[in-house]
């Protein structure tokens, strides 16, 4: 379509008179087409900006749901921390308390070992006595970091020396 071959047709086959009325008419319905849009359009307005809201309020609720479950999350995950952290301290301690037992057990056994070596060579049992003392200079070992152990060694040296004289 070209406007002005049209506009060019119309002059020279109409009088310019009804060519202006008729545009004249096309003017007034073409205002009046876009003064309806133009209405509806505003009446679609308020609409519009209440759907805009109500967008921007479930948003904002979503953004306030991920906070609280971010938050939650940290929380979980602060407390997870802090249970790992509580059972490694734990098992720390619960290894202290074992080897303090087994130390303690040890220190029992040398005691016991050096009571009883005495009785062993006066009753002659040359085997149990070398039995007793390799048991007691393992304990002796594990206890060498123990103070008040270096007493037994001696006790040890000397049942070592009464065991070679006996087994010659």
């Amino acid at each position: 379509f070209d406007v002005l071959t049209w506009v060019n047709g119309r002059m020279t086959s109409h009088d310019s008179e009804s060519l202006l009325l008729e545009v004249r008419e096309e003017w007034e319905a073409a205002q009046g087409e876009l003064s309806t849009a133009l209405s509806k359009a505003l009446t679609a307005v308020p609409q519009s900006v209440k759907e805009a809201d109500r967008v921007r309020q479930m948003g904002t609720g979503l953004m306030d749901g991920v906070h609280r479950v971010s938050t939650r999350v940290e929380g979980v995950e602060t407390g997870a921390e802090e249970a790992v952290a509580a059972i490694a301290n734990a098992d720390a301690v619960l290894r202290r308390v074992e080897r303090a037992r087994n130390m303690l057990a040890r220190a029992a056994e040398v005691e016991t070992l050096t009571e009883r070596i005495e009785a062993i060579f006066v009753g002659g049992d040359l085997l149990a006595a070398a039995d007793s003392i390799a048991k007691l200079r393992e304990n002796l070992e594990a206890l060498q970091d123990v103070p008040e152990i270096n007493s037994k060694k001696e006790a040890l040296y000397n049942a070592d020396k009464k065991l070679n004289a006996l087994a010659e």
